[in-house]
């Protein structure tokens, strides 16, 4: 339930910087504590998330949102090359302790963990080539942004470049609570967590500010019971820290997405891991966003009858083996945009393994001969 409700007509916070929540270095202890280690990770997410990604062929994998590290790790431990960043130092040093501690294995001496920030990300890390493979944002880590503003101009440009860091015919996965859910009835949707299994004893208490009868933000107060070190029997101790989220309702948060990837992306919404439909029965705890962006890019030619590029306009026939696909461009398109989400839209073809055809030339091109007629 929602323990207290704030209404107001000035945020009354800074509106310069972006605050580290994590700061004191409390809040980063008891919630490394609270969420565990990769054993805490329901088998659930591990399974989704990792599937998603070996479907998608992915090796390379941006972590925005790392926190303490335990998606990366769990990554990591899969076969996946990380690099993980977030904004906050103090959960950062969990992260870096865990890749000391394993650093003699080489999965873990590649692994690349960084500061950086969502609104200044693309001088923060280093883009390998056009792109990684996968940039994951995961936790509901994105609605500890401010909108300070008031008008979603720091949540657009964090999408923004996040989206930059996805390469032609990579992903995208964030996530965010079911904030409708939460703002409509005052309490979140009743279900086990599907991110990890904590075993920790927690009250978590509820208040929603609103700012000129809007919805700005929520804050969360954990009380966690943190037992001692083994061999001492007193009582655990009882921690306490806030967390504060700037909800997003699925529609607008939807639209972000949109507008950060040019609208060119295709994209996937679950509920808790399973297919989500707009009213279903049963409210998902959370919504999973995945965007799947094009692999090439294309460009119209002066026929208007080509102005707008689908799969539906590539004739007939694709032909494809596990290592080539060869697609024959109809009489006016310049260059074949394939989306490639789920990848199964064609069979055996994975994103590195797309051939194109420039039309009116009767010929096939493979990819990387394609590279010169991209931007």
């Amino acid at each position: 339930m929602v323990d207290s409700v704030y209404r107001t007509r000035s945020l009354g916070v800074a509106a310069v910087g972006l605050p580290d929540q994590y700061a004191d270095g409390k809040a980063a202890k008891v919630w490394q504590l609270y969420i565990g280690d990769t054993r805490s990770r329901t088998e659930e997410y591990k399974s989704w998330v990792v599937s998603l990604l070996k479907q998608h062929g992915c090796q390379r994998i941006l972590d925005v949102a790392c926190g303490t590290g335990v998606d990366s790790i769990m990554l990591v431990e899969e076969g996946f090359k990380l690099v993980s960043v977030d904004a906050s130092d103090k959960m950062l040093k969990y992260a870096l302790k865990a890749r000391w501690e394993r650093r003699k294995e080489q999965a873990f001496d590649q692994w690349v963990i960084e500061e950086a920030n969502w609104l200044t990300l693309p001088d923060d890390v280093e883009k390998p080539g056009n792109g990684f493979d996968a940039v994951i944002c995961l936790g509901n880590s994105f609605a500890h942004l401010p909108d300070f503003k008031g008008d979603q101009s720091d949540q657009k440009l964090a999408l923004q470049n996040i989206a930059s860091m996805v390469k032609p015919g990579g992903i995208l996965i964030i996530d965010h609570r079911n904030y409708d859910y939460i703002l409509e009835t005052g309490k979140a949707p009743q279900g086990k967590n599907i991110y990890y299994k904590s075993d920790l004893t927690q009250d978590i208490s509820t208040s929603v500010l609103w700012v000129n009868n809007k919805p700005h933000m929520i804050t969360l107060d954990y009380t966690v019971q943190v037992p001692h070190p083994e061999g001492h029997q007193s009582t655990p101790e009882l921690s306490k820290f806030r967390l504060s989220y700037y909800p997003h309702r699925l529609d607008n948060f939807k639209e972000l997405l949109r507008e950060a990837f040019g609208g060119q992306c295709q994209q996937n919404v679950y509920g808790d891991f399973m297919s989500y439909t707009p009213g279903q029965e049963k409210a998902p705890c959370y919504f999973i966003h995945v965007w799947c962006t094009p692999i090439l890019q294309w460009s119209p030619s002066t026929s208007s009858s080509s102005s707008s590029l689908s799969q539906k306009s590539v004739s007939e026939p694709i032909t494809t083996t596990k290592t080539k696909a060869h697609v024959r461009l109809r009489p006016g398109l310049t260059l074949l945009s394939v989306l490639m989400c789920p990848p199964t839209t064609h069979k055996d073809v994975s994103s590195n393994a797309i051939t194109a055809a420039l039309s009116g030339t009767g010929r096939t091109w493979k990819l990387p001969r394609l590279r010169k007629f991209l931007p």
